[in-house]
């Protein structure tokens, strides 16, 4: 399964994205597994910083969410965000 999480740093008016792909983890299983799933967010949100150079100590915003995807026929679908975390200094 996907996660997604976003970022914002102190003086910094861009929203940063990064995604952690779980394939062991099923929809069923999120609310058992969300601290383990919030925790590997965080770890490729800190390898991400560096990529991206920017001091992750001066994050200002961090959430975690994966989308809900309901598959309504062959070609169409609704997709929800669920929100996992969020944190705001």
């Amino acid at each position: 399964m996907l996660f997604h999480y976003t970022a914002t740093f102190d003086d910094d008016r861009l929203k940063y994205h990064g995604e952690v792909e779980m394939p062991y983890v099923r929809k069923e299983n999120i609310e058992k597994d969300k601290e383990y799933i919030i925790t590997e967010c965080k770890k490729q949100f800190i390898r991400d910083c560096e990529r991206w150079c920017v001091d992750a100590k001066a994050v200002s915003s961090f959430e975690c969410y994966y989308y809900d995807i309901e598959k309504l026929s062959e070609y169409k679908s609704v997709s929800n965000e669920v929100q996992l975390m969020r944190w705001q200094k």
